[in-house]
């Protein structure tokens, strides 16, 4: 088995090599009771769920997501390859047998229709289907009637989002006969060689639909298709046990597109509700389409989050959304409307304002329209506030820090509006006056305001409208903000280190160094370090806590260890203990803040791998003579549920194991995995295994990752399952470590090899822009905080000389140090934004205290780690120290009580809990840090391959190896590292580009869950194949 990460060449010791013949004999034979137990319990082999990919697509199996990747082949995206031919009229003699399809039909306005087509094209790449792409119908869109339909590829830049996805996307024009350059009337909608044709569709909104209705929509009168819909299932659902909740998950949607979820989903009592808008087929039932599958309606469908677009969460916009550009052509339009707009060839910069009223008139329940609505001066207020940031960000000397014009779009009709506007100095599209539409048509106006939108350097919109919502992306997204750079995380340490030692490699052999290395950091201390404390105890000693605790194990994190050992860091086993416990009722004191729920303990670890066995929680202990009776009861139920619990333990380790007859897909979730690892056989149905196993997933294996990825208990549902697999695999028999010295060794042992002249402290990042004095190497600006007794002052200061920029910030803070207007028409740096903006974070609260009522209530049931989750959906606390209730916490026992007593006072035990459901007494708190953490998720696992991927093997072998074993790959450089700021394209680094270069590194950059081996594995690959191995020929700043 090769070390996770990097391969140095050494294939690392066994685990049955460090120890003795009887402990070897002791471990083979608990080898073989999991393959007995396995094999009588597990689910079919053959229904695995990974996506069989289909012989006429050409697609690698580390599927990339960005652009120009050398080795794809563009011409695999040509429309026809996908078809028999031309439009025909019946689209099922068109469709490809050897493909399968995915489409949506419209029903709403223009921006909720491309909101449910992109969402539709996320589904369909997703699931290996080939989305076909319906045109904006006039009648749907605020244009009115009477105008001829939209097609996708007229508004957005379909060839681009296709080499974007680097996946084919088809129109419904490239398949069917229909009236596309005729003006829509849906009452005479029939075309000459056209047949209509009958097609069963999923009804998405009859799962939340008080009426089991699904929505109507006009798109497949236009194309002459009948439609009749099966509702989809209950398990479908976002949440499922929430009826009131109005979103279906991609998840549920991708599983009824496979064999088993298709056959659960028609046997589900759902399925008999079957309906259509054709009153001939009102009672007939047509079983949805295999090979198309239509939906009626996908704007309410979201990955983990109801409303995800609002949020920015929305996998689907990050991964598609991001990438639909608009047509060239549209966008020289906006273009030659703007110049008119403000009498200049040059456009100046603008903040652009959407005002929405006509169609929000019924919200205003009987009020006068001017009383219901904001008025331009609440507007004013919002466009004040995005000045001043833009200024504070920019620098209010800069092109985009000095904005002053303003453009409003609006739907009102209303002169008196429109001459308030003008009044104030706000520019408008007078669409009218410039014969906008008796050239072009009524469907420009509202697609050049969408344009324009995108174009401000700021946006101001209204609440609640989805045009407003979806420009609020697109300016976040495609224009940016500001941010410091590189960090002094392990990341940037890492990386600084690594190039230190390749100067220090230099001397030895009488070169001249290479590279000086600058450490730019805005806190006051080097990032790794400066969240941790010392504590002063009541017998006077000191001791010092790591905030977060960090802790790693030998095989997964490999690059971590064996920078530990070049550095000379000592660490120690941590044989961690576990215990889980539920929040079931709240006991409560005088006062809200004296609040302590109860914790019902029911799970005690004892380390070691499992070999030290389970125990039986103390609460749950009986005493006196009368609870014999009980007594027994209870350690028979004791008995069975650790029965049971080790049956599925067992399981879980095998099925860790990445072998090909189990493995998961590489987008498969861990909901997904769960259902479809649930054993089905007779046997176990009988037995009651199918149950258990559910419940161990979801209350032990849940929290668990809750607490190792500091996420949401929903976030861990939706985790691609082959990085928790792998996390468990690669952990199997071997200890936890922590540095022995804590991290500040490791900071101090990293930064011992750097000029403290160039570690750059309280230092801000404002701006990084080309040397004007010699256009080969960057400028960074910075403000510099200095701290006296009036407070803290900036300093602007600069540096220049940069040949290379390494990012080791989080990946939300490195797009807008990215985003300069410099560097924003540079198509790599923009790609390199869009790959950023798929990676998601979650804020992280942990706090050091002596409050034992944060752990199990019996000190006997306290372990080392004690892992808490509320079976309770309502808020526990509104206290701001505490997170929602969908957290896991976790309370470690960080130094605990020096007495053996159960009963002895706890006040010198210190805990540090990481995001409290509910807070310690305040006399307890020791300290309260804030951070974030990156989750993974499907679209950052993609977007993650143009950062780094597996390394392409010469004789292109299996993956899998002659035991059926997936095989463990080099990871190599991705084509948006080290891209040339002067470049016009991806990874040229040949020198003909001699730009300064861009790389990125950090724990969201690597494979696997965002942790301490991610900073470490990046920054040495970025160092070594990249800035080292580029041969630059005269020394350099980096």
């Amino acid at each position: 088995m090769l070390p996770h990460g990097l391969d140095d060449g050494r294939s690392p010791r066994t685990w049955i090599g460090r120890r003795s013949l009887p402990e070897a004999i002791k471990y083979i034979a608990v080898g073989c009771a999991v393959t007995v137990c396995t094999f009588l319990l597990m689910p079919s082999f053959g229904a695995t769920n990974t996506p069989s990919i289909d012989p006429g697509i050409v697609v690698p199996e580390s599927q990339p997501v960005r652009n120009a990747i050398s080795a794809f082949d563009p011409s695999l995206l040509d429309p026809r390859l996908y078809v028999k031919g031309p439009p025909t009229g019946r689209f099922r003699d068109n469709l490809r047998n050897e493909f399968k399809y995915a489409t949506v039909w419209n029903y709403a306005g223009m921006t909720n229709d491309f909101m449910a087509v992109i969402n539709m094209i996320y589904l369909a790449y997703m699931s290996h289907r080939i989305p076909i792409v319906p045109p904006f119908l006039p009648s749907h869109s605020h244009v009115g009637r009477g105008v001829k339909p939209m097609p996708f590829s007229d508004i957005f830049d379909l060839p681009r989002l296709r080499e974007a996805l680097q996946w084919p996307i088809l129109e419904w024009s490239d398949v069917k006969k229909a009236k596309y350059d005729v003006n829509f009337d849906e009452h005479h909608s029939e075309m000459e060689g056209a047949d209509k044709e009958i097609l069963g569709c999923w009804g998405a909104q009859q799962a939340f639909d008080k009426n089991n209705r699904p929505t109507h929509s006009l798109t497949s009168i236009f194309l002459n298709l009948e439609v009749v819909y099966t509702p989809v299932p209950f398990f479908t659902k976002l949440q499922p046990k929430y009826p009131p909740d109005t979103h279906v998950s991609f998840a549920g949607l991708a599983s009824i597109l496979r064999p088993i979820g298709r056959a659960e989903a028609l046997a589900s009592p759902a399925a008999k509700n079957h309906t259509s808008f054709v009153p001939h087929l009102k009672n007939t039932f047509e079983a949805p389409d295999e090979q198309l599958a239509c939906f009626d309606n996908m704007y309410f469908v979201a990955e983990r989050q109801a409303f995800e677009w609002e949020q920015r969460q929305s996998p689907a916009w990050n991964l598609v959304g991001t990438e639909a550009r608009f047509n060239p052509k549209l966008e020289d339009m906006a273009s030659e409307h703007l110049k008119k707009v403000f009498g200049s060839e040059e456009v100046p910069m603008y903040i652009s304002v959407h005002i929405r009223r006509t169609d929000f008139k019924n919200q205003c329940k009987g009020l006068n329209p001017k009383e219901c609505f904001a008025p331009l001066s609440a507007y004013g207020e919002r466009i004040k506030e995005v000045q001043e940031e833009l200024a504070e960000r920019y620098g209010s000397n800069s092109p985009r820090g000095n904005v002053k014009e303003v453009l409003v779009s609006s739907d009102e009709s209303d002169p008196e509006f429109w001459a308030e506007v003008k009044a104030v100095g706000w520019k408008f599209v007078d669409y009218e006056a410039m014969g906008t539409v008796k050239e072009h048509g009524l469907w420009y106006p509202p697609l050049l305001d969408v344009v324009m939108h995108a174009r401000g350097a700021g946006f101001v919109g209204t609440e609640r409208s989805t045009m407003s919502l979806v420009a609020i992306r697109r300016v976040s997204d495609w224009r940016g903000g500001p941010s410091p750079i590189i960090g002094s995380g392990l990341a940037g340490l890492s990386a600084a280190y690594y190039l230190s030692q390749e100067n220090q490699r230099r001397s030895e052999v009488g070169d001249e160094p290479l590279f000086e290395v600058h450490l730019f950091e805005k806190a006051p201390a080097l990032g790794m370090d400066s969240a941790s404390i010392s504590v002063l105890l009541t017998d006077g000693k000191s001791v010092r806590v790591d905030v977060p605790m960090r802790s790693f194990q030998e095989a997964y994190y490999s690059n971590l260890v064996q920078l530990y050992r070049e550095i000379g860091v000592g660490f120690r086993p941590a044989h961690f203990t576990y215990s889980f416990s539920t929040i079931r009722k709240s006991r409560k004191g005088t006062t809200k803040e004296t609040e302590t729920p109860w914790l019902e303990t029911t799970l005690l670890y004892n380390g070691r791998s499992g070999f030290k066995g389970v125990s039986r929680p103390g609460s749950a202990s009986v005493s006196g003579c009368t609870a014999v009776l009980p007594l027994m009861g209870q350690l028979v139920a004791f008995v069975v549920s650790t029965f049971f619990l080790l049956v599925n333990y067992l399981r879980l380790l095998v099925l860790s194991v990445p072998h090909r007859l189990w493995a998961p897909s590489r987008t498969e979730r861990l909901d997904e995995w769960m259902r479809r690892t649930t054993p089905r056989n007779w046997i176990s149905r009988r037995l009651g295994f199918d149950e258990s196993w559910k419940r161990f997933v979801g209350e032990v294996l849940v929290p668990l990752f809750s607490c190792v990825c500091t996420s949401t208990i929903e976030d861990v549902w939706a985790m691609p399952v082959e990085e928790v697999l792998d996390y468990i695999y690669l952990g199997l028999f071997t200890p936890n470590y922590v540095a022995s010295h804590g991290v500040q060794d490791v900071v101090a042992r990293l930064a011992a090899s750097l000029d403290s002249n160039n570690v750059h402290l309280s230092s801000t990042i404002t701006s990084i822009t080309l040397d004007p004095s010699n256009p080969t190497y960057a400028s960074v600006h910075f403000n510099q905080s200095t701290y006296g007794s009036e407070g803290a002052n900036a300093d602007e200061q600069s540096l220049s000389g940069f040949s290379h920029v390494v990012i080791a910030t989080q990946a939300n803070q490195a797009i807008p140090i990215l985003s300069i207007p410099s560097k924003a028409s540079v198509r790599p740096i923009r790609d390199i934004i869009s790959c950023l903006g798929n990676f998601e974070y979650r804020r992280n609260i942990v706090v050091n205290h002596t409050d034992d009522s944060l752990a199990p209530p019996n000190a006997a049931d306290r372990r080392i780690l004690n892992f808490i989750c509320s079976e309770s959906r309502s808020k526990i606390s509104t206290n701001p120290m505490c997170v929602p209730q969908d957290y896991a916490m976790a309370t470690h026992i960080v130094y605990p009580s020096p007495s053996t007593s159960p009963n002895s006072p706890s006040s010198q035990t210190i805990y540090q809990t990481t995001n409290p459901i509910y807070p310690p007494s305040p006399s307890s708190i020791i300290s309260v840090s804030r951070m974030e953490r990156a989750i993974v998720t499907t679209s950052s696992k993609f977007a993650l391959q143009d950062l780094f991927r597996d390394a392409e093997d010469a004789g292109k072998s299996s993956q899998w190896n002659w035991l059926g074993l997936k095989k463990r790959k080099r990871k190599t450089l991705g084509p948006l590292q080290g891209v040339s700021t002067n470049s016009s394209s991806i990874g040229q680094t040949d020198g003909n580009d001699r730009g300064p270069r861009i790389w990125l590194c950090g724990s969201y950059a690597f494979a696997g869950i965002p942790l301490l081996e991610g900073c470490v594995a990046s920054a040495r690959l970025v160092v070594q194949q990249g800035i080292v191995a580029g041969g630059i020929s005269s020394s350099s700043r980096s």
